[in-house]
């Protein structure tokens, strides 16, 4: 773990010099003490800036979390195969339904996989890339997402089995110590043991694209054969998932506008250039992505960022792997989003959390090399001070709208006025504080921008049919089962 003068020099002006290399967990015991001072800092910081959202409350997923949470016993969550929600009905109970706790442990989520993330990182680039690319992801404000939403922590839970995975795989791969592999293994199976979500496979390409591009692997049978256990799990997790998928899909047909149901590369350009776009101005923060596809004037520029994206790889993948690798890592990452059959939004905040790493390191090797170019001292430093500072404040505003479900709501029709959903959702937060007027205007509002939104139909008829406008309820209600089958409920409404 010492290093000499020289090491120390190369290191620092190599930024692909890895920092540390690891032999054995007492190495990597050894390297988290010698930078108690580093973690300490950014543990300060984190708490620091996600403090105000400890007083947030339950919003959209959250609230149907914890009404089954408070509704069944730990065993009705184990029949269900929501193991995660036995451990949410513990903090429940115990918290008496308090949603700080849950808040409490996201934040220390997020601290726990800024340290693995350092220690990722750390084994691949020099110090000072490392401690910069980590300070970045700890307080990029797309993670707030992650950290501020009690039902968005499943990717911080992710990201954590990805980052010490990756460190177990140096182990094993140095020791071959066959028990560093069968770790590797376990972490892996914690999605499946407590009933996540089939996002969380997304770990899976991530490890292959580290052991080809970070670790120039070759593929052959050995390597094929590391991963078929990975594979068998995956299948577990499909089958056991496969009728949620298809739940999934069918949601997601009907929830998406007209207007944004299209081919596939449009799909993937969208899905590309606007988590990229966000990535360098994280102004636009929202829950919901929507109504803003873009049109044809905004396709060229979408679809030439993505190409070059893709040439930039294409071109790395002789050059320099490691810079070709870590794109394709983040792209990994959000895997799922990028898909052929729409099983996930088509980019949202959350999905970017690990993405967020990689952009850190991107991020602090360009401000390194111009720092070089330049001949400026701590020009970097100082950069990513600024950086930090202006991160910091739009954490902190962005916490404010995930006060409640109003607030965030009424955040999102801001950043995207053409969000349905968003509108749908605050009809129902205005209804159930009284406000008719307001609740009916928010349901007409998303029908206006989607015609084919079968829920905002269902709930401006239900609403209609409370202040005695039977007719209009009736032909809304009427739409909504057209458009929808599976609103059932609305024929016994209508009645």
């Amino acid at each position: 773990m010492k290093r000499t003068k020289a090491q120390e020099k190369l290191q620092n002006t190599n930024i692909y010099h890895p920092y540390v290399q690891f032999s054995t967990l007492y190495d990597v015991k050894q390297f988290l003490l010698t930078h108690l001072d580093f973690i300490t800092l950014f543990t300060f910081l984190i708490f620091a800036v996600y403090l105000n959202s400890l007083s947030g409350k339950y919003i959209s997923d959250d609230i149907v979390a914890m009404n089954f949470v408070a509704n069944n016993n730990w065993l009705e969550s184990i029949k269900e195969g929501r193991y995660y929600y036995a451990v949410y009905k513990t903090i429940y109970t115990i918290f008496r339904g308090e949603s700080g706790p849950f808040h409490l442990l996201s934040i220390f989520g997020h601290t726990l996989a800024t340290i693995f993330g350092f220690i990722f990182v750390s084994q691949y680039f020099s110090k000072k890339i490392a401690m910069l690319a980590t300070l970045i992801f700890a307080l990029h404000p797309i993670n707030t997402e992650a950290v501020s939403w009690i039902s968005g922590n499943i990717y911080i839970t992710d990201a954590i089995i990805l980052f010490i995975s990756i460190t177990l795989n140096n182990l094993y791969s140095k020791s071959t110590n066959f028990w560093y592999y069968i770790l590797m293994l376990c972490l892996f199976s914690v999605p499946v043991i407590l009933g996540l979500n089939v996002r969380s496979l997304a770990i899976i390409p991530c490890l292959i694209v580290v052991d080809i591009f970070f670790n120039k692997k070759k593929i052959n049978w050995q390597f094929i054969f590391k991963y078929i256990p990975y594979l068998i799990i995956s299948s577990i997790v499909l089958l056991k998932n496969s009728l949620y998928a298809v739940n999934r899909i069918t949601e997601l047909n009907y929830a998406t506008p007209d207007g944004e149901k299209t081919n596939y590369f449009y799909q993937l350009i969208y899905s590309i250039y606007n988590p990229l776009e966000l990535l360098i101005f994280p102004k636009k923060l929202a829950l919901y992505h929507e109504g803003n596809f873009g049109g044809t004037s905004h396709i060229p520029i979408m679809a030439t960022i993505t190409i070059l994206l893709f040439i930039y790889i294409f071109i790395n993948l002789r050059i320099d792997k490691l810079k070709a690798g870590l794109i394709l890592f983040a792209l990994s990452s959000f895997c799922f989003a990028l898909s052929p059959i729409q099983i996930a939004w088509y980019y949202a905040d959350r999905y970017l959390y690990i993405t967020t790493l990689v952009f850190g390191i991107l991020l602090a090797q360009w401000l390194t090399k111009l720092e070089g170019t330049l001949r400026l001292k701590n020009l970097a430093v100082i950069t990513t001070i600024i950086i930090l500072g202006i991160y910091a404040g739009r954490i902190y505003i962005r916490n404010l709208d995930w006060r409640d479900s109003k607030s965030i709501w009424e955040a999102n029709v801001k950043t995207h006025p053409l969000s349905s959903r968003s509108f749908n959702n605050l009809g129902d937060v205005y209804l159930k504080e009284g406000d008719v007027s307001k609740s009916l205007s928010a349901f007409k509002k998303a029908i206006e921008i989607n015609p084919y939104y079968s829920d905002a139909y269902h709930n401006l008829g239900a609403t209609q049919i409370q202040i005695g406008d039977y007719e209009e309820a009736k032909k809304n209600l009427e739409q909504a089962f057209f458009l929808n089958k599976n609103l059932y409920i609305c024929l016994m409404l209508r009645q």
